[in-house]
């Protein structure tokens, strides 16, 4: 019952770090404008690590190479930090975006993000208390788990997308409203 999930994470996590990898400017912009932190060399540090926990831990979600389900919790970690950050803003009624990036989008920040990266929170603690089952590379080695993967990994992106284009609509709902 994990993998879904691990891939649903993965996907998520793995997008968003390689958008910021792509737009890393736009990104350290964003940590400049929702931390105080102001030294360069810092925030370039502070983006890069944050890539590279991305991709890295999300990556170890699917090859359980890593005792103590340490990817896990740092992403939770991340999800966490990210979300008081963003809380933060939203009562400061601070307009900033999000540079999420990926599959999710680079929306305005609202309260969406903070209630998404709690259900995305919830699924990785269920990931480490769920009962523990093959990863989803002992899965790949029976030629029959392919066809899962491949259909749970297309559902994934199926509700990435469709989340997605509701973002979008919600986003042309507000600028309508708005302009009226």
């Amino acid at each position: 019952m994990t993998m879904p999930i691990q891939l649903l994470v993965c996907t998520v996590f793995v997008s968003t770090g390689i958008s910021k990898l792509f737009a890393m400017s736009s990104f350290e912009e964003a940590i400049v404008r929702f931390t105080s932190i102001r030294n360069a060399l810092a925030v370039r540090i502070l983006s890069a690590t944050t890539v590279a926990l991305e991709i890295g831990c999300a990556v170890l979600l699917l090859v359980p190479i890593v005792p103590y389900h340490i990817p896990e919790i740092v992403l939770m970690a991340m999800l966490l930090f990210f979300s008081i950050l963003i809380t933060y803003h939203l009562f400061k009624k601070t307009k900033l975006t999000c540079h999420c990036g990926g599959l999710l989008g680079n929306e305005p920040i609202g309260v969406g993000i903070p209630i998404r990266n709690a259900l995305l929170f919830i699924g990785l603690g269920w990931t480490i208390v769920a009962p523990a089952s093959p990863s989803v590379v002992e899965r790949l080695k029976h030629a029959e788990q392919w066809q899962m993967l491949a259909l749970t990994e297309l559902l994934v992106l199926c509700l990435l997308t469709a989340y997605y284009f509701i973002q979008k609509v919600n986003a042309l709902m507000k600028e309508n409203a708005s302009s009226q």
